[in-house]
């Protein structure tokens, strides 16, 4: 059995765990300008 799927989350842990991992805060690029540059050739 995989052991994650037994973990138990109060209310308060899926509370704290969306305000640090919003879609707000997570937003934006995944690689600035001259990084992109290397990304696919």
């Amino acid at each position: 059995m995989i052991q994650a799927l037994a973990v138990e989350l109060s209310t308060e842990d899926i509370a704290a765990i969306e305000a640090v991992a919003s879609p707000e805060r997570i937003a934006g690029d995944r690689y600035d300008a001259t990084s992109l540059t290397f990304v696919n050739g």
